[in-house]
């Protein structure tokens, strides 16, 4: 039994300390600071000190010192709670026996350096005890060889202690060496064009190795991406790791309860290295068969840190060494080489991502561009085939051959018009009609239509939420949304039959689940799905799918403007849209849309009353000659006097010369010369109360609020409907006083 004193000034620590030493058989006496310990070693001599580094009123090196120059060979065993390699050096240094540093295994490792001590101390003083009988013995020798002994004991002694410290800065400047190699070489690993993540995380584990002397080992890194559209807690871990030990490779993955990833959110919480003694499970996901058949051996871990986001992590085991603090800082300077080599690998796939997205965005502005031209010239030409369609039906209204043609007509020309619709949407160059609705109604009835025109072999399933909550869209455009992507799932399951599932349900984004749909913030949204169990596609196709004139279906069979077209919508109403889709495996698309807080308007029942007339004069004004006459024909059927012109500068003399004359002006927008909204102005300047209607084929040069904020009564789209233009010129003229 030996007397031991604790100097410790945490009462827990020390009474821990004390709880243990009694077990293993010793007395123990505890001081909570330096002056209460110099106190005790004024009555009590102990036969062994512990030492805290740290005490409230003194320096533990200095009480050290203080005690050393009372007795000299007194052993001190120094606990410090934040080892390094420099304070060990010191403590050593200054002549402790041993040093320990405060962890979780400190109290076991605490009685074997307590025994190993007790136990040097004891050869010691029997050494000296013999030393003492032999110089009795000898005296006479000693007092003639005495000067000569002590000078070549003194010479031995700083010889071996120049020799130990030789051999000690030989193996630090050759650990350092080594390092300095490493680094040199991930250095140039870093600097060539082409960055081989996966071949630098090889070759900082094989010096992570050789360096540390480790058995086993492995790099892990976390990829957000790969984490995308899995629950938190398992995209933690799931980059697949490699484990070396000796020749034997073993690949694994983290089981279904995500055990690597608890145990690292648990340690790694600080993102800080650590060391270990349990295999199983700080090793973060060393396999259990690796650790259980092997002695309990210490593990390093240190994290891969990019600024303050958690990367990875380097993993260090060998059941047959303990790790030093200077292993720990030659993995930690690989760990921050690593980093960077992870921080360029992204950044450049990140500046590759944005590239690709300028060049979509620039091809989209250019289509854009073309596609305005387009629809201008083409509903020029339809608004002259529907219009003289719509004459022919009036003209041959009893005769049901006749009237059935001119239908077709009209259907097509219907058609063509919802092509430059799409068109316009795709580019997000048409107006929207937003009100706030339940969508609900809208889904079902698109489901309905469905059902009446696909096969039998296809099921629908809708699992619509009645009340879903308010979203501020165009119902007819969500409806245009719907069949498309219901058609385009019915196209893939046509040969083999299907499911086709429908879901409308409110969902709340949180700020983690918005980062993976970069186009929304967090927030409540309506959320619209549509997925099949047809034939799916591959990545490349899906990465292409929403490109215009992209199509998957032979030709004849589809424009490739249908999913561009969905595209352009759901962004046009400020939502995103996501897809999933894997060969054989079907495919799954998500529309995200924004909820808002608003009361739903009332269905306004369907008016069928006659078309209405009048007897005003009207001053009708297009470039398009056809355009002039066929709306001059129409206006004349509903009882107008009609003034038509070409030119939009002898439509402004006209007027000029007798500003009284016209009830009404009807003026196309693009013409040469003057546009409609210029050839507005000077007449609402002449005439300040004179109303003015605008029609248009492209509505990006003027909307429907700038006419309104510049006086212009009524803006409308070609190709024109007789009944949207005699409703819309008797509600310009019968609304009392100016705009």
């Amino acid at each position: 039994m030996a007397s031991i004193l604790i100097v410790e000034d945490s009462k827990v620590m020390a009474t821990e300390e004390a709880y243990h030493l009694w077990n293993a058989g010793h007395s123990v006496e505890i001081a909570h600071s330096g002056e209460e310990a110099l106190a005790k070693l004024g009555k009590n001599v102990p036969d062994l000190i512990l030492l805290d580094y740290q005490l409230p009123d003194m320096d533990g090196l200095e009480l050290f010192r203080t005690i050393r120059d009372r007795n000299p060979d007194m052993p001190v065993i120094m606990i410090t709670g934040q080892g390094s390699e420099k304070l060990a050096a010191r403590i050593f240094k200054e002549g402790a026996r041993d040093y320990l540093v405060k962890s979780d295994h400190l109290l076991k490792d605490l009685i074997h350096s307590v025994e190993q001590v007790l136990r040097e101390e004891r050869i010691r003083r029997e050494l000296m005890s013999k030393d003492e009988a032999l110089r009795l013995a000898h005296a006479s020798l000693e007092m003639r060889v005495g000067e000569r002994t002590s000078e070549l004991a003194a010479i031995n002694a700083q010889l071996r202690r120049e020799i130990a410290e030789r051999e000690r800065t030989e193996d630090l400047l050759k650990k350092e060496l080594a390092v300095n190699e490493a680094m040199a070489r991930l250095a140039h690993d870093l600097m060539t064009p082409k960055l081989d993540v996966g071949a630098i995380a090889q070759t900082v584990l094989e010096k992570a190795k050789a360096l540390t002397d480790s058995a086993a080992g492995f790099v892990a890194v976390f990829e957000p991406e790969q984490g995308r559209g899995k629950p938190r807690d398992e995209g933690y871990c799931c980059h697949r790791c490699h484990i070396f030990k000796g020749l034997r490779e073993t690949e694994f993955q983290d089981g279904p309860e995500g055990g690597c990833a608890e145990s690292l959110k648990k340690r790694l919480k600080g993102r800080t290295a650590f060391f270990s003694n349990d295999p199983g499970e700080e090793g973060g996901g060393l396999p259990a068969g690796d650790g259980q058949d092997a002695p309990p051996g210490k593990i390093l871990v240190v994290p891969i840190m990019i600024g303050e986001e958690w990367a990875g992590k380097i993993v260090l085991a060998d059941p047959g060494r303990d790790y030093m603090d200077r292993d720990l800082a030659a993995v930690q300077r690989l760990a921050e080489l690593y980093s960077l080599a992870l921080h360029r690998h992204r950044t450049t796939v990140k500046n590759a991502m944005l590239e690709a997205q300028l060049q979509q965005a620039q091809k989209m502005e250019a289509i854009g561009t073309l596609a305005g031209g387009i629809a201008h010239d083409f509903n020029n030409i339809l608004s002259a085939i529907t219009g003289y369609a719509q004459l022919m039906r009036m003209e041959f209204k009893g005769e049901e051959r006749a009237s059935h043609k001119l239908d077709q007509i009209l259907r097509a020309s219907d058609r063509a018009g919802d092509l430059v619709r799409q068109i316009l949407t795709f580019t997000r160059r048409t107006e929207l009609h937003p009100q706030v609705v339940n969508i609900a109604p809208v889904v079902k009835e698109a489901l309905k239509l469905l059902r009446a025109t696909l096969p039998t072999t296809i099921e629908i399933q809708p699992h619509i939420d009645p009340d879903p909550g308010a979203v501020l869209v165009d119902p007819t455009q969500i409806h245009q949304v719907l069949m498309n992507l219901c058609g385009n799932a019915a196209h893939a399951m046509r040969d083999a039959g299907g499911t086709l599932v429908v879901r409308l349900e409110e969902t709340e984004l949180d700020p983690d689940e918005a980062e993976r749909i970069p186009e929304l913030p967090a927030g409540r949204y309506q959320r619209l799905s549509v997925s099949d169990t047809g034939h799916g596609m591959d990545r490349e196709t899906m990465n292409r799918i929403f490109e215009p004139f992209f199509t998957t279906k032979p030709q004849g069979e589809g424009t490739g403007m249908g999913l561009a077209v969905v595209h352009g919508i759901i962004q046009g109403h400020g939502g995103a849209i996501q897809v999933n889709s894997r060969p054989g495996q079907g495919t799954y698309f998500n529309v995200f849309l924004p909820l808002v807080q608003g009361r739903l308007p009332e269905v306004q029942p369907v008016d069928s009353a006659p078309l209405p007339r009048g007897r005003e004069h009207v001053l009708l004004v297009d470039d398009e000659s056809s355009l002039v006459d066929v709306g001059r024909q129409m206006l004349e059927r509903l009882g107008y006097t009609v003034t038509g012109r070409t030119s939009s500068r002898e439509a402004l003399e006209l007027f000029a010369a007798d500003p009284d004359r016209f009830d009404l002006i009807i003026t196309d927008q693009t013409m040469p010369g003057m546009t409609g909204v210029e050839l507005a102005r000077e007449i609402m300047r002449l005439r300040p109360e004179t109303p003015v209607m605008i029609c248009t084929g492209y509505s990006a040069s003027i909307s429907a609020r700038e006419a309104e904020a510049m006086g212009i009564r009524r803006l409308l789209m070609k190709p024109l409907v007789v009944r949207k233009i005699a409703e819309s010129i008797r509600e310009v003229l019968d609304s009392a006083g100016p705009a």
